[in-house]
C-alpha cells in the first residue's frame, strides 16, 4: 500500500512549482550560435563572390550587414566589401556632381583609412559626365590602394574644349606612372588614344595579364619607332571602329606563349597565329561575312589548339535578321574541314553565312571537327523553301540539323533569336520572325 503524501508537503511542492512559473522571463538577448570560424567563412564567401547569384546592390548591402554582426563576420565580410571601389555618376541625376551614394560615402572612407585601403583590389571609375574627373580619381586610388591590380576606366566628353584629346593624355599619364602593378586593365574611350602617350603607357604595363580596349574611332598610329610592350598577355579584347592589323600585332608582340582568350571586332586581313600555342579560345565579330569570312576563316585554321569558337555579327541584331548572305564563298572553301581538331564548341549566334547543306555535310562527316561537343547556329527560319544558298533555314533544315547533331552526339544550342520550343511548333506556313 502506497503512503498517502502528507498535504503540508504537497502544498509547499504545489507553491514551489508555481513561483518558478511566475518567475519573470530574463530580457537578455538569445546567444548566437556557436559556429566555427571556417562554416563562417564559407556562408560570407559564397555571399561575397564575384559569381554570386545576389543582385550587385544587395551583395553589397547584405555584406555591410555582415560586418555588424560580429567580429568573426567582420574578419570575413570586410575584404569582400572593399574588394572593388566603383566611383559611377548616376546617368539619371543632373542636379548634382551626379555620382550615386555609394560612391559619394565609399570614395573618402577609403582614402582615409588605409587599412580598408589596403583591401582594394580592383578600381572602376565610371564619371561619363565629366571624363576630366577620371585620370585624377584613377591617380588618387592607384596611390592610396597598395594591392589594387585591376582598372577599369570609362572616358567619355569632357566639358571644356576639345576635352577628349586632353582627358586622355591625362589618363596616359596617370597609367604610365602608377599603374605598373595592374594585371587587368578596362579601358573605354570614345574618341581614341594618342601618341606617344599611348606607347609609352603600354611599356609600362609590364605586369599586364588581361586587357580590353574599346575604342570609338581610329585606334592610334603606333610610331615604327616604338618598342612594343613587354607584357605577356593572357587573355586580349580588342574592339574598335577601323581595323588595323598592325595595332593587334603591336600588342600581342610579346605573347605568343601565354594568350589563351583573343576576341576581336573584326578581322579584315588574314594573321597568322600558330605560334599562340596556347590559345584555345577566340571570339570574333563580324560586320560583313561575305567581305570579312575568308579572312577569318583562314586566321582561325591557323589556331593549333583551338577550342571554343564564336562569331557572332556586330550588326544591329534586328537588322540582321533581315540581310541574305551569299554562303557559296566559305561553303565553296570548307572553312570548318580546316579549323583546329581539337575544336570542342562552335557557336555561330546570329552570323548566318554558313549554309544548312554545309552544316549538315559536316555534322554527317565523323572526321571534321572529330571533338565537337556542342554546336549554336543561327537560325532564321523561313516559310517554305528557301534559296539553297542564301541564308535563312526552312524548318525541315532547322530539323535536319538538330537530328544530325543527335546522331553524333553533339549538343545543339538555340541561335538567333527564336526558340527550339518554338521551332518544334511552328506551323509551316509562315515564319516565326519574319512576319
Amino acid at each position: 500500500m502506497s503512503r498517502p503524501i502528507p498535504l503540508t508537503t504537497a502544498s509547499t511542492s504545489l507553491a514551489a512549482s508555481s513561483s518558478l512559473s511566475a518567475a519573470p522571463r530574463s530580457s537578455a538577448r538569445p546567444s548566437s550560435p556557436n559556429l566555427p570560424n571556417e562554416i563562417i567563412g564559407m556562408i560570407i564567401n559564397e555571399v561575397g563572390a564575384r559569381g554570386s547569384s545576389l543582385e550587385k546592390g544587395r551583395q553589397r548591402r547584405t555584406l555591410a550587414r555582415l560586418c555588424l554582426v560580429s567580429k568573426s563576420a567582420l574578419h570575413f565580410a570586410r575584404p569582400h566589401l572593399y574588394r572593388k571601389i566603383m566611383m559611377k555618376q548616376d546617368r539619371r541625376d543632373y542636379e548634382s556632381d551626379g555620382f550615386d551614394v555609394c560612391s559619394r560615402l565609399h570614395f573618402p572612407v577609403v582614402v582615409t583609412n588605409p587599412s580598408l585601403a589596403a583591401l582594394v583590389r580592383s578600381i572602376h571609375i565610371d564619371a561619363h559626365r565629366d571624363s576630366a574627373l577620371v585620370p585624377m580619381f584613377v591617380e588618387v586610388l592607384l596611390g592610396v590602394c597598395p594591392a589594387a591590380d585591376t582598372l577599369n576606366a570609362t572616358l567619355n566628353h569632357g566639358r571644356n574644349e576639345d576635352p577628349s584629346r586632353a582627358n586622355a593624355e591625362e589618363l596616359q599619364r596617370v597609367i604610365r606612372a602608377g599603374g605598373r602593378r595592374l594585371r587587368r586593365a578596362i579601358l573605354w574611350n570614345t574618341e581614341g588614344w594618342f601618341e606617344p602617350g599611348f606607347s609609352a603607357m603600354l611599356a609600362a604595363l609590364d605586369s599586364m595579364e588581361e586587357l580590353v580596349l574599346f575604342v570609338r574611332g581610329d585606334p592610334p598610329l603606333i610610331s615604327p619607332d616604338a618598342p612594343p610592350p613587354t607584357f605577356r598577355l593572357r587573355k586580349l579584347h580588342l574592339e574598335y571602329d577601323t581595323h588595323d592589323v598592325s595595332f593587334l600585332l603591336h600588342l600581342l608582340a610579346s605573347s605568343s606563349t601565354t594568350l589563351q582568350i583573343f576576341n576581336v571586332a573584326c578581322l579584315t586581313e588574314h594573321i597568322n597565329l600558330s605560334p599562340f600555342g596556347q590559345l584555345t579560345q577566340v571570339e570574333i565579330y563580324c560586320q560583313a561575312p561575305e567581305e570579312d569570312g575568308i579572312p577569318i576563316f583562314s586566321t582561325l585554321a591557323t589556331i593549333p589548339n583551338l577550342e571554343h569558337l564564336t562569331i557572332p555579327n556586330q550588326n544591329d541584331f534586328e537588322d540582321i535578321t533581315l540581310i541574305e548572305f551569299d554562303c557559296r564563298p566559305l561553303d565553296e572553301a570548307r572553312v570548318l574541314h580546316h579549323l583546329s581538331p581539337s575544336l570542342k564548341s562552335l557557336r555561330e549566334t546570329e552570323w548566318l553565312s554558313l549554309s544548312s547543306h554545309y552544316i549538315l555535310e559536316v555534322l554527317r562527316d565523323p572526321s571534321v571537327l572529330p571533338n565537337l561537343q556542342e554546336l549554336e547556329v543561327g537560325f532564321r527560319v523561313c516559310a517554305g523553301n528557301t534559296t539553297p544558298y542564301f541564308s535563312g533555314r526552312s524548318m525541315p533544315e532547322v530539323e535536319g540539323i538538330r537530328l544530325a547533331a543527335e546522331a553524333r552526339g553533339v549538343r545543339v544550342l538555340q541561335g538567333g533569336r527564336s526558340s527550339w520550343e518554338e521551332l518544334i511548333a511552328w506551323d509551316g506556313e509562315g515564319s516565326i520572325i519574319d512576319d
